[in-house]
């Protein structure tokens, strides 16, 4: 009986990449939308912020008490540009006490922030 190592190594090879595009895409984020008032807006050392509302989203898996809503650079798209604008439309809009409907991705427990929209008339 000969085995043919070119074949069983083309088909590892094979089988191997199916299951790395597989995780890699089980592994986008997921984007959720959800509107509240921002009750917190917490500044971090490393320039990112967290945002916390008066109601949580049942999809955001973070165990703090309210939930926490990261924004962070390299995360789900951010920007050094785009962290400012929403750092901006977040305190203005948590001093306001108007609703604002945010975008974040529900695969990871940090519940990271890449959209906000300020809802200031209805």
């Amino acid at each position: 009986m000969t085995i043919d190592v070119n074949k069983n190594l083309r088909y590892a090879f094979k089988l191997g990449l199916l299951l790395t595009l597989l995780t890699v895409s089980s592994a986008n984020a997921a984007p959720t939308w959800h509107e509240a008032k921002i009750t917190e807006v917490y500044p971090l050392a490393n320039g990112a912020f967290i945002i916390s509302f008066d109601s949580d989203s049942t999809a955001c898996t973070s165990s703090s008490v309210p939930k926490y809503y990261y924004v962070e650079v390299g995360q789900n798209g951010m920007t050094q540009e785009g962290l400012k604008n929403m750092l901006s439309v977040s305190l203005t809009a948590a001093s306001l006490q108007v609703d604002v409907l945010i975008s974040f991705d529900d695969s990871s427990a940090y519940c990271y922030v890449n959209r906000i929209n300020a809802i200031f008339v209805r």
